[in-house]
């Protein structure tokens, strides 16, 4: 039997619903823990998303959702990682486009 997979999480979102904005952890510890998860950032500045061992920060501006790479010293009030390896990999034969 495999072992089984930990979830790290820092802080608790119901502290962050209480109030509790202020980011205490950077990305960089964040990223020791796990590759995949989510969370948010500094003073609720968007949403945290780890993927592939990489942090973004997707946020509304204008209307429109913007996607960004955040660097490692950045912090964090609330996150929640694991660490993840895909047990089955799909590839896709051909391109499509939005409307296919």
């Amino acid at each position: 039997m495999s072992e089984a997979i930990k979830l790290f999480q820092y802080n608790t979102h119901s502290a962050v619903m209480a109030g509790l904005y202020g980011g205490t952890f950077t990305i960089g510890e964040l990223l020791e823990h796990g590759d995949l998860g989510i969370g948010t950032l500094d003073s609720i500045d968007g949403e945290l998303i780890v993927l592939d061992g990489k942090a973004y920060q997707a946020k509304v501006s204008d209307g429109r959702v913007e996607v960004v790479e955040v660097s490692e010293d950045v912090k964090v009030p609330y996150a929640a990682v694991v660490p993840h390896e895909a047990e089955v990999i799909f590839k896709q034969l051909f391109e499509m486009s939005d409307k296919e």
